[in-house]
């Protein structure tokens, strides 16, 4: 699962980007990121430019909502593309996330993959607290646990205020789940 949003500039080079999630919820295709990944990725013709596995596509933004006013910064969008050949996660309402699981999760600070685990530290109703290492780049990107064989979205990393950042927080599931149900009506 390595996925991100990317802009170019007229040269060709990556001028922002940022870690995206593709998870399928309720049989549907969604793309969760940060707000912020969206608003810097977006061209003027309302698409973004999807990475994954080394492929690059421009996918139309289409059905798009985010929580600004909960200072959430979580953006998902609704893809009509065929799901068969993305890598995904799984999104469960009904995920019970404790302190001690471990999680693991990804982002891209300066355009390059970087891999992050650890555990949770703490819950809270909208968003919990892990002891993993993250850095700019990692907005947008998720928090994986695994339930049995699965890798389940257990949130997505927010905005940070230092580049460099000991233990993470990010946006619960819950908010995930209750912004995807926005989408899907």
């Amino acid at each position: 699962i390595d996925q991100s949003v990317i802009r170019e500039d007229s040269d060709g080079k990556e001028k922002s980007g940022g870690a995206a999630t593709l998870v399928v919820y309720k049989d549907k295709l969604l793309l969760i990121t940060a707000t912020h990944v969206i608003d810097d990725a977006l061209y003027p013709d309302n698409s973004i430019t999807l990475r994954y596995r080394d492929k690059f596509v421009g996918v139309p933004l289409g059905d798009f909502v985010s929580d600004p006013a909960n200072d959430l910064s979580i953006a998902i969008v609704r893809f009509d593309i065929n799901k068969e050949d993305l890598p995904t996660l799984k999104l469960y309402s009904d995920l019970n996330i404790k302190i001690e699981d471990q999680v693991t999760g990804y982002g891209y600070p300066h355009f390059f993959f970087a891999f992050t685990s650890g555990r949770v530290t703490a819950v809270h109703p909208d968003r919990i607290v892990c002891d993993s290492d993250v850095y700019y780049g990692f907005s947008g990107g998720p928090v994986i646990v695994r339930v049995r064989d699965e890798m389940v979205l257990a949130g997505i990393f927010n905005r940070m205020s230092n580049s460099y950042c000991t233990g993470s927080v990010a946006t619960s599931h819950k908010v995930v789940v209750r912004l995807a149900e926005k989408v899907l009506n």
